[in-house]
């Protein structure tokens, strides 16, 4: 995401504080080149499965 299109994104967004909060988060991460918090998640349960030798 650039900024940019961050910024049009949310100025433009008529939701509530509470109700975009996550949302506004990812895009967040998204246009600062981090992970997101559902990728965080998913590389944390794969580092998990590879240390206990499971399979899933």
């Amino acid at each position: 995401m650039t900024p940019g299109a961050f910024i049009a994104k949310w100025r433009a967004s008529e939701l509530k504080d509470r109700s975009a909060s996550q949302e506004y988060f990812t895009d967040l991460c998204r246009l600062l080149g981090e992970p997101t918090r559902r990728a965080r998640e998913v590389l944390v349960r794969a580092r998990r499965t590879e240390d206990s030798g499971e399979d899933g």
